[in-house]
């Protein structure tokens, strides 16, 4: 970011920014209308603490993510982009839940003041808490390397929700979506690979952009039984779901649905599909007499949905196959670790 200022306050930054107006002007001057608050926010940004009422009969459900420069993003990323996803991945927390989400709070550290960088941060974030009925309720500003911490806060019925532990032997193994776009961008914009501008742009927004699967949640309350969502790659994060519930996988390659444009410009399409991460897909288990009727109903809402395989009696230990009574692909990358 561009030193505009140094010449600013904690609280006029988060009054110019953050605190919600009946208007917002873009990075590009032009003048939005903001959605009324939330009703059940008692109290929002601008004292010591937010205050929420939470709905009678459901629990609080909450996610905590942090995205720092040169680890969750390349420097030179977009900073609505930036703003997008920071918030993004803690949704998509929620909606691996199957929780509604509500409210959100926000640390930022930044190394300096940059009006046009913050009004294209607020510009992406915004846009997207406002998709979902989100309200930013309170945080933090400070100055330190380029850093974005949300937590985000959602409701759910009590006695419902798509947990860990929750798959059955038995189950079938879905997926929303296609996975190993985000890791092919990041691959080209790390010159790895090259690509036309046109294939690059459309992988970007698998990277820059990626859409939580919120009403997919919704979807499968009640009628799914494991889920996570598609942060770090499909075997590491199925393999979660394996540990927590005590049981096994087998999944099949021919079934995964890769990005088109991977599987044409990639030599190995598996590999950056099952570990490459960043997808922010959700993988849920359901049982096979369920199948048919969530495949319908989430293409009703316009989500793709894939079968890939079945729940097994194997404890933690997940088969990838070429095919049904094909023979066992061994990869070397399970998925990305944070240390």
């Amino acid at each position: 970011m561009n030193d505009a200022s140094n010449m600013h306050s904690e609280f006029s930054l988060i009054k110019n920014y953050f605190q919600r107006k009946s208007k917002h002007f873009s990075e590009l001057g032009q003048v939005r209308q903001m959605p009324q608050a939330r009703s059940d926010v008692v109290l929002g940004i601008g004292d010591d603490a937010a205050i929420i009422q939470i709905p009678e009969g459901y629990h609080m459900v909450c996610s905590i993510d942090t995205s720092v420069s040169g680890v969750h993003f390349i420097p030179d990323t977009p900073a609505s982009a930036i703003g997008h996803k920071a918030l993004a991945v803690s949704l998509s927390d929620l909606a691996a839940m199957g929780a509604t989400p509500a409210w959100v709070l926000m640390s930022l550290s930044m190394p300096v003041v940059d009006k046009k960088w913050l009004a294209a941060f607020c510009d992406g974030f915004f846009a997207l808490a406002d998709a979902y009925c989100v309200q930013l309720i309170g945080g933090d500003l400070t100055r330190g390397q380029l850093a974005i911490t949300t937590h985000a806060i959602g409701y759910l019925p009590q006695g419902q929700g798509l947990f860990r532990h929750a798959a059955k032997v038995g189950d079938t193994i879905a997926l929303t979506g296609s996975l190993g776009g985000a890791g092919l961008a990041l691959q080209a914009l790390r010159g790895q690979i090259s690509l036309s501008q046109e294939k690059l742009w459309n992988l970007q927004q698998c990277l820059y952009r990626p859409q939580p699967r919120v009403v997919a949640g919704f979807t499968l309350l009640n009628q799914a039984h494991g889920a996570i969502d598609l942060s770090d790659g499909l075997l590491s994060d199925l393999q979660h779901i394996l540990t927590a519930s005590q049981v096994g996988a087998d999944i099949y390659l021919d079934k995964i649905p890769i990005h088109p444009i991977l599987r044409a410009e990639s030599a190995m399409p598996w590999e950056i599909a099952l570990s490459s991460g960043d997808d922010y897909e959700l993988c849920f288990t359901l049982t096979p007499q369920n199948w048919q009727q969530i495949n319908e109903q989430l293409a009703e809402c316009g989500i793709a949905c894939y079968a890939i395989g079945e729940i097994t009696e194997a404890v933690e230990q997940l088969r990838v196959y070429e095919r049904a009574g094909g023979r066992i692909w061994e990869f070397k990358k399970q998925g990305y670790k944070h240390f």
